[in-house]
């Protein structure tokens, strides 16, 4: 979910025949999804699928192949778009701002919920402090504790978030025996790969 997504379909002919006025064509696909289909060879048509999926749903697709001297073959798949494992855009702003993703982020690690997780945000928000609350509990960053806190993980994805660079990431922070990431780069780059961020 909102990351960019491009795969593709190929209609092959069986046979020595070569197919005539021959249409590959893909349905149930959803709308986010654009289709280009296009002769590769006389025997082998492809279509191009692409877009950025904006919500989580499986569509059933069905992938037929249609030749006016060949029979009709249909073969259905399915498209699955799954919510990311970790999403720091906590607001749903469009915009990951530190004031106000960073702050609920660190208040609902250090436990705050309710109307003390939004208290004195001076922001519109767009969800409720239950749904802000369910939502930084499903999709944390949880790339260096088993459970994360505000003292660790927390304090790490903040510094990410103002731009702190590489030399200051980590300083003051004791990271757990069991981090298998232990450099400001590793963190910076597992942050980016699972939360489909750019810091």
């Amino acid at each position: 979910m909102g990351q960019a997504y491009s795969g593709s379909v190929v209609c092959s002919a069986v046979g020595t025949i070569a197919p005539s006025n021959w249409v590959c064509g893909v349905s149930g696909l959803p709308a986010w999804v654009t289709k280009n289909c296009f002769p590769q060879t006389s025997t082998t048509i492809i279509c191009l699928l692409g877009g950025t999926p904006s919500a989580a749903a499986t569509s059933v697709t069905t992938l037929t192949s249609t030749a006016d001297n060949a029979a009709t073959v249909s073969v259905t798949g399915s498209l699955r778009v799954t919510p990311r494992l970790c999403d720091l855009h906590i607001t749903g702003q469009g915009v990951l701002n530190p004031a106000t993703d960073g702050l609920l982020l660190l208040r609902r690690l250090l436990g705050l919920s309710g109307q003390a997780l939004i208290d004195g945000l001076g922001t519109s928000l767009n969800y409720s402090a239950s749904e802000l609350q369910q939502f930084v509990d499903n999709r944390k960053y949880t790339g260096l504790e088993a459970q994360p806190t505000a003292l660790i993980s927390g304090q790490i994805v903040l510094r990410l978030m103002q731009s702190v660079a590489d030399d200051q990431l980590l300083v003051g922070t004791t990271l757990p025996p069991s981090a298998t990431l232990t450099t400001a780069a590793g963190v910076r780059a597992d942050v980016n790969a699972k939360c489909d961020a750019n810091f």
